[in-house]
C-alpha cells in the first residue's frame, strides 16, 4: 500500500515510525540488559515487522499471519522494557490504533485479549521492577487502554452509521419504486384508452376526408373533444401527485413496511374522509415520518395505529414494539413541526416501544 494512502487512512500508525528512533539512541547507553547485539537484531525485526502491520496487514491478510505480526510486536515492546527501560511500555500506543483501524477487529477479538493480556504481564513485571517509576507505567498504561477501547467504540459506531445509511438507502428506493409504480398505473389507467381512441379516431378522419368531408368533421370533433379530456385528466394527476389522501397514505406504508419485514395494523382510516385535504396531508406526512423512524431506529417487528373521532375533534395514535426513542430525539422534530401546523397536541411515550399520540380539533387550516 503507497505510504499517501496509509497516511489518509492511519496517520497514527504511520507517523509512530518516529518512535522507532528511541530504542536506537539507547545502544548509545550503558545502562542496557544484555548484549548490544541482541538489542540490534530486535530493534531490526521489530522495525520490519512494524513496517509489514502498516503496510501489509488488510482485510486479505490471512489469521496467521496477522497473529505473528503482532506476536513480534507485543516480543519485541516487551523486550525493550526488560532491556532498556519502563518508559518503553509507551510503544503499546500503536496498538490501540492499529487492533481498531489496521487489523479491523472487535475488542473481544483473540488479538485484543492478546495486546491486554501483554500489557497487564509487562506492567506488573515493570512495577515490580522498577518502583519509582510505577505511576507512570499505570498512568500511561491506563491511557493506552483507554484509547484503546474509545477506538474500538469509534469502528462499532461508524459500522452502525454505514448499516443505518444502507437501510436508508434501501427505503428511499421502497419509496420511489413504489411512486413510479402508481405514476405509471395513474397514467395507464387514465391515458391509455384516451391515446387508443385518438389514434382510431385520427386515423378514421384521415380516410373519411376524401369520401364524406362531414364524418371527417364530426370525428376531428371527436378527436378535439378527446383532447380536452385527456388534458384534463393530465391536470387531475398532476394534483393527485401532490396531494395524497390519508387512505392512501396508509396503504402505501403498509405496503412499505410489509417490504421490510414489519407487521402493520391500522383502525379506522376511514374516518378521514371527514377531515379537509389540507389536514389530511399533514396528517399523511406524520405517518410516513413515524414509520420512516420505525423502520431507521425501533428495530421494531409489529406497528400499529389507528385514527379515532372525539367531541371536538381526531385522536390519530400510532405505536411500535421496538426499543423506543427519548422524546427529545431530532428524528421527532419534524414531526413536531406538522403538528404545529395541525395546531394539535404531542404526546409521545417512550415505553417498551414507542407511541406517537397527537389530538387536534376540526377545521380548516
Amino acid at each position: 500500500m503507497k505510504l499517501s494512502k496509509r497516511l489518509k487512512e492511519d496517520p497514527y500508525g504511520v507517523s509512530s515510525f518516529v518512535y522507532l528512533v528511541f530504542p536506537i539512541i539507547a545502544l548509545f547507553s550503558d545502562q542496557i540488559e544484555g548484549p548490544k547485539w541482541l538489542l540490534i537484531l530486535m530493534i531490526i525485526i521489530f522495525s520490519i515487522d512494524y513496517y509489514m502491520m502498516i503496510f501489509h496487514v488488510n482485510d486479505h491478510t490471512s489469521k496467521v499471519k496477522r497473529l505473528i505480526y503482532l506476536l513480534i510486536h507485543l516480543i519485541g515492546i516487551v523486550y525493550f522494557c526488560y532491556a532498556i527501560g519502563s518508559t518503553f511500555v509507551m510503544f503499546f500506543f500503536f496498538g490501540s490504533f492499529a487492533l481498531p483501524y489496521v487489523y479491523r477487529v472487535s475488542a473481544k477479538s483473540l488479538e485484543n485479549y492478546l495486546y491486554l493480556t501483554t500489557i497487564v504481564m509487562t506492567s506488573i513485571y515493570l512495577i515490580t521492577q522498577y518502583t519509582p517509576n510505577a505511576i507512570i507505567v499505570v498512568v500511561i498504561d491506563l491511557i493506552v487502554v483507554i484509547i484503546a477501547f474509545t477506538n474500538f467504540q469509534n469502528v462499532e459506531n461508524n459500522k452502525a452509521k454505514e448499516k443505518i445509511e444502507e437501510k436508508n438507502r434501501y427505503i428511499n428506493l421502497l419509496i420511489a419504486e413504489q411512486e413510479r409504480q402508481r405514476i405509471g398505473q395513474d397514467l395507464h389507467d387514465t391515458l391509455g384508452h384516451v391515446f387508443a381512441s385518438l389514434s382510431i379516431k385520427s386515423e378514421l378522419a384521415a380516410k373519411l376526408i376524401d369520401i364524406d368531408i362531414d364524418k371527417a368533421k364530426t370525428e376531428m370533433q371527436s378527436v378535439n373533444q378527446l383532447s380536452k379530456e385527456a388534458l384534463e385528466k393530465v391536470r387531475e394527476i398532476v394534483d393527485q401527485l401532490k396531494f395524497q389522501s390519508f387512505r392512501e397514505e396508509v396503504a402505501s406504508v403498509s405496503h412499505l413496511l410489509q417490504e421490510t419485514g414489519i407487521q402493520f395494523n391500522f383502525e379506522n382510516a376511514k374516518i378521514a374522509k371527514s377531515i379537509n385535504k389540507g389536514r389530511q396531508s399533514i396528517l399523511s406526512m406524520v405517518l410516513r415520518e413515524a414509520v420512516n423512524n420505525i423502520i431507521k431506529h425501533a428495530e421494531a417487528t409489529k406497528v400499529s395505529g389507528c385514527l379515532v373521532e372525539t367531541d371536538t375533534g381526531y385522536l390519530f395514535k400510532i405505536q411500535d414494539n421496538g426499543k423506543g426513542m427519548e422524546p427529545s430525539a431530532t428524528a421527532l422534530n419534524s414531526i413536531e413541526e406538522r403538528v404545529k401546523l395541525l395546531g394539535g397536541n404531542l404526546k409521545i411515550i417512550s415505553n417498551q416501544g414507542l407511541t406517537i399520540e397527537i389530538e387536534f380539533k376540526r377545521g380548516e387550516l
